[in-house]
């Protein structure tokens, strides 16, 4: 019942708060707004003027424009008037029902009303005005409880709902939300243990309050008798000597009675402690002790009957054991600005090989590895003598792309080429590059996968100032048609790109991470090129989202994804297997500034899948272990002084030894660092 309650007045108190909340915000832009005098997109509340001396001006002066009882927005920036049409080739106004326009589009909303929209006429002229040609928009229904002529003010205080139910359903709550985990806690009665520790831990309490509070008490008690002696002693009588000796008996006879006085005082303090001690023996029985018990959601069946038998008091916090962490033997390796390192077999040894460009360079270097960690000379293939405007490769992505068992390479290059190099497989490529396309728009990091299941690799890329999506598919001989375009979302501005299954459907999809709208996006593939409608999933707050990386981390066998942010923070967003995610959990970095990189692997071998992440200033490699149940702690396994950013992280196994280790490349100081993994931990827990 308590819990109810509680929930209850929680409930009240958000029906209270939140329209508040909402009037605050529209408050505070409106005074910065006018505080700061910045003219609104629409040049509602201020005008320029031309003053007549402006070529000899060189700025630009403004005025505030006036409405409605010689209302200046110069001094309000509330103020209103009527919204109207104005007709072609006239003067003649038409007033549009309810609507108002002034200083701010917040405010003019506020005081708007909706009765236009009750109007057919109305709507029609709305549509006339605007050039609509859609389908017929209906007026609406005065099926409220509002009056058609409420203010868009008085519906933001009530929140514009009808009415509110509460219904409290923690079986409903339970498969809506999907917790990952759930915890309970149960009423336990006191056994004979907890009550003689309570009673030994009160006695001792009471000890102390009362070795430190009795000596205060009888100090001062003395002192208040001896002032009330003097008093007695300073008054004079005259009296024979036998009548002072008898006076003196009577003083003494006085003492005793006062200190009968505090006899009484102190019985009585050692009365009301004794009901004290009395009160908490009769009341310890009777309390209850309380359990708390955590657990994932994967083991809980919630149903009305065990909801039936459980009485929720608190909220309690899981912990878990950590398991063992890893250790990494740092290896560095450096080269001349190295930027966008891949890791493939390019030579056919079957072991892990390290590509890169390098800045201001129109060449590809392979590092071959010897499968210990080590590499032989570099292979450098250089495209300089080539006529293809390729001053500097932006980007590289590998593939055998003409199935012929050879690794390739797909790059861009600055004047928005797109092209393939053919690998020999001996870690060099054909000097001559294949020239797919000149596309107009800068590329964002391309993709290469085979979408429409013809075992040929194609090509998906984000155009970048059109925000389109292009998919290009491969005939298995080097060349690509273009197939598909789709709607990145131009307002969402797409800034990076990324394919996986995302709904366990065999077929691979398309995610993008959008930079403007701060939300992530997947497009269904249907396994033949052609793909659904994007769905979006916001990733909440006012963090720039800038890449992505993905997984299972909580065990369910549904994709969730990792959002990296502009500043030191990313978030991992759970998802539900439909193309949405949600439950966004935001961990931190350790350092303050930093773009950070995140790549995932299981560096400690325990079956979960874990996260490695950048970070700068000093550059840093953490990485944060996952406990199958979305859970995390963190390990700093790299860290120097060198001023610089990791701007980018690879995971595969160099020394073939069956651990994953990690490869961070910080471009501006040319170090590339190998960390392999001696995971010495044999799954001992800590």
């Amino acid at each position: 019942m308590d819990f109810n309650k509680k929930l209850s007045s929680s409930i009240e108190q958000v029906k209270s708060n939140l329209s508040n909340t909402i009037t605050n915000l529209f408050f505070l832009i409106r005074s910065l707004n006018l505080g700061n005098a910045l003219v609104s997109m629409y040049g509602m509340n201020f005008e320029y003027i031309f003053p007549l001396e402006m070529e000899q001006d060189p700025y630009l002066c403004t005025q505030a424009l006036v409405y409605d009882n010689n209302c200046s927005c110069d001094s309000y920036s509330n103020c209103t008037s009527q919204a109207n049409f104005i007709l072609s080739n006239s003067f003649d106004r038409i007033p549009i029902n309810g609507l108002k326009i002034g200083c701010l589009p917040s405010e003019s909303l506020r005081s708007s009303t909706l009765e236009c929209f009750y109007n057919q006429s109305c709507i029609h002229l709305i549509q006339q005005y605007i050039n609509y040609n859609g389908p017929s928009i209906s007026s609406l229904a005065n099926l409220s409880r509002f009056p058609i002529n409420t203010t868009v003010n008085e519906l933001i205080d009530n929140m514009f709902i009808e009415q509110w139910r509460t219904q409290i359903n923690y079986s409903s709550y339970f498969h809506q939300c999907s917790p990952l985990l759930c915890s309970y806690t149960y009423i336990q009665s006191v056994d004979l243990t907890y009550t003689i520790t309570f009673l030994l831990g009160l006695q001792g309490g009471l000890t102390i309050v009362l070795k430190w509070i009795t000596p205060k008490l009888i100090q001062i008690i003395y002192k208040i008798y001896r002032q009330y002696r003097k008093k007695r002693t300073n008054i004079v009588h005259i009296q024979p000597s036998i009548e002072v000796f008898n006076n003196t008996d009577t003083s003494t006879t006085t003492g005793y009675i006062h200190a009968s006085k505090i006899i009484s005082i102190c019985s009585i303090a050692m009365f009301l402690i004794t009901g004290i001690i009395v009160f908490s023996i009769y009341i310890i029985p009777k309390e209850n002790r309380t359990t708390s018990t955590t657990f994932p959601t994967t083991d809980v069946n919630f149903n009305s009957t065990i909801l039936s038998t459980i009485t929720i008091t608190t909220t309690t916090t899981t912990t878990f054991r950590k398991t063992c962490e890893s250790t990494f033997d740092s290896i560095p390796l450096y080269y001349i600005y190295p930027q966008y390192p891949i890791l493939a077999d390019f030579t056919n040894d079957g072991k892990l090989d390290i590509a890169f460009t390098t800045q201001m360079s129109a060449s590809i270097t392979v590092l071959p590895g010897l499968g210990d960690g080590t590499f032989t000379t570099e292979i450098v293939s250089s495209m300089s003598s080539i006529d293809c405007f390729c001053t500097m490769l932006t980007t590289i992505v590998s593939g055998d792309i003409n199935n012929d068992n050879k690794i390739d390479i797909l790059f861009s290059a600055e004047s928005y080429i797109l092209g393939v190099l053919l690998g020999n497989g001996d870690g060099s490529f054909e000097v001559q590059p294949v020239f797919l396309t000149f596309i107009t728009n800068p590329i964002e990091l391309p993709i290469l996968a085979d979408f429409d299941n013809d075992t040929y690799l194609d090509i998906v890329v984000i155009e970048g100032i059109t925000s389109i999506i292009s998919l290009f598919v491969g005939h298995g001989n080097g060349s690509f048609t273009l197939k598909v375009t789709l709607d990145g979302g131009e307002i969402d501005f797409p800034i990076f790109i990324d394919a996986t299954d995302a709904n366990n459907d065999g077929y691979l999809d398309i995610l993008i991470v959008n930079l403007d709208s701060k939300s992530v996006s997947v497009f269904f593939g249907y396994g033949n090129g052609n793909f659904q409608t994007r769905i979006t999933s916001f990733t909440g707050g006012a963090l720039t989202p800038m890449r992505m990386s993905f997984g299972d981390f909580n065990n369910d066998s549904l994709l969730d994804i990792i959002v990296a942010y502009r500043v030191y923070k990313f978030s991992i967003m759970f998802g539900f297997g439909n193309g949405t995610f949600a439950n966004r959990k935001t961990l931190a970095a350790n350092q303050t500034i930093s773009a950070i990189v995140t790549s995932v692997g299981d560096f400690n071998n325990d079956g979960h899948q874990d996260i490695v992440v950048s970070e700068c200033l000093p550059m840093t490699v953490n990485i944060f272990y996952g406990n199958g149940h979305g859970q995390f702690w963190s390990q700093t396994i790299f860290s120097n002084d060198i001023f610089g950013v990791l701007t980018w992280i690879n995971v595969g196994d160099f020394n073939n030894d069956g651990h994953q280790d990690i490869l961070a490349t910080e471009k501006a100081s040319g170090v590339m660092t190998l960390l392999l993994n001696r995971n010495q931990c044999n799954s001992t827990l800590i």
